[in-house]
């Protein structure tokens, strides 16, 4: 888990176990990084929290 990417996001992004990417997350995590559906990262909520995700379908827009 050491190697894993790790992306910052708002509080409010998270909904049901889902974090919901904007353009410009999207844009990072697919086009700089190169990460596609099914690759893991941690995301972290800028309150000390972080959490381990995976990377879903819909053209990457959500991480679960």
């Amino acid at each position: 888990m050491a190697n894993l990417q790790r992306l910052a996001i708002a509080p409010h992004q998270i909904e049901q176990q889902k974090v919901h990417l904007n353009p410009e997350q999207q844009h990072y995590l697919s086009r700089v990084l190169r990460l596609g559906e099914g690759d893991q990262l941690i995301v972290m909520d800028g309150k000390g929290n972080s959490w381990l995700a995976k990377l879903e379908a819909e053209t990457s827009k959500k991480v679960q």
